[in-house]
């Protein structure tokens, strides 16, 4: 075998290209994992907008169906008692300067109809509840991740306070609860 400088100097030059190959691989791998992790933190970013859209809404919602539940029940109760505050209650009972519960029985209001609307508000709750949970194990499952960086976090922590305020260990028994103690759980 027979060394000489053209050999040697081949040998080198190959070296270093193979090296620069590798490094620019590692680079470009390098950029990806960055721009994966900016394009994962955007999409969760855009999600936890989405999921306080939802939150709001879901607490409305369940405000306005507590409402209706306790207008159902004071309906109950006058028809009980031969449907002397039936006009009052029904003008009365609003969420957000609406008669929702005018609205959620119709026009036609006997005692049936009261107790079918009755039910109907039950499993309206019921799924009202259930969001708000999903919505819950949402958010610790995004804390959990570890993905949560500085920009984001202001509002998952305002998230988790508003999910921490709705006791979910009372909600079984929200359908018995007065409106204003809805509210006091949803703020």
């Amino acid at each position: 075998m027979k060394i000489n400088i053209d050999g040697i100097l081949s040998t080198a030059i190959d070296m270093k290209d193979q090296k620069s190959i590798r490094e620019d691989s590692l680079k470009n791998e390098k950029k990806k994992v960055k721009s994966d992790s900016i394009e994962i933190r955007s999409r969760l970013a855009s999600r936890l907008g989405t999921i306080q859209n939802e939150l709001k809404s879901l607490q409305s919602s369940l405000t306005k169906n507590q409402i209706i539940k306790e207008g159902i029940t004071q309906l109950k109760e006058d028809y009980e008692n031969g449907k002397q505050k039936m006009t009052n209650i029904l003008s009365e009972i609003k969420f957000e300067n609406k008669n929702v519960l005018n609205d959620f029985l119709g026009k036609n209001i006997n005692y049936e109809t009261i107790l079918n609307r009755s039910d109907a508000v039950a499993k309206l709750i019921e799924k009202d509840l259930a969001g708000l949970k999903s919505l819950q194990v949402e958010i610790e499952n995004i804390v959990a991740s570890n993905l949560v960086n500085s920009d984001i976090a202001d509002v998952v922590s305002g998230i988790e306070k508003s999910l921490s305020n709705l006791h979910f260990s009372a909600m079984h028994n929200i359908s018995d609860l007065k409106p204003d103690m809805v509210m006091g759980l949803i703020r």
